[in-house]
């Protein structure tokens, strides 16, 4: 989902360099870094909030809920 958002944006790319004045040789070359990078960040991001996720439901089947 990462990979295609990236990709649907970069084919905006000169859009986003007129509305934030950049330079379209800058964005796109901004864009092409992102699409191999930003899938990587997202797996890591996701992993690890499953992983806490995952030890939130645990402690509090292991402790139970305070009262």
């Amino acid at each position: 989902m990462t990979f295609y958002g990236l990709a649907w944006m970069a084919g905006g790319n000169d859009i986003i360099a007129i509305k934030m004045h950049l330079s379209i040789n800058q964005v796109t070359y901004a864009l092409r870094v992102l699409i191999f990078v930003g899938p990587v960040l997202a797996f890591m991001i996701t992993k690890r909030w499953g992983i806490s996720l995952q030890r939130h439901v645990r402690d509090r089947l292991l402790h139970g809920r305070e009262a």
